[in-house]
């Protein structure tokens, strides 16, 4: 038999992909109202080192290319400068700096 992927609930996706969108639209906000130049996409070397680090998580689904901690679709969330692992492995940009 094969091995059953196990995700979050639906409802738990679900409020994940909400709080994803409200911070897009704070993002999106903030560049018209505010002139907030902040950048929404990080670099292609930042990004192609969250997929390295999600690659080799065993939380990752490789063939549906999602994470199984949270159900995002990598390829997208590795992209976005807001967001960060859920399993703290690698974390947003913008607040990296406050971080250190």
């Amino acid at each position: 038999m094969s091995e059953s992927k196990q995700y979050p609930s639906i409802i738990q996706q679900s409020k994940n992909l909400l709080n994803f969108s409200a911070r897009m639209v704070e993002k999106i906000h903030d560049r018209i109202f505010f002139g907030d130049q902040v950048d929404m996409l990080v670099s292609s070397e930042i990004y192609n080192t969250r997929k390295q680090i999600c690659n080799t998580c065993p939380r990752y689904d490789s063939k549906p290319k999602r994470c199984m901690e949270c159900g995002c679709f990598i390829p997208v969330k590795a992209k976005m400068m807001f967001e960060e692992c859920p399993l703290y492995k690698w974390d947003n940009e913008i607040n990296s700096d406050e971080i250190e």
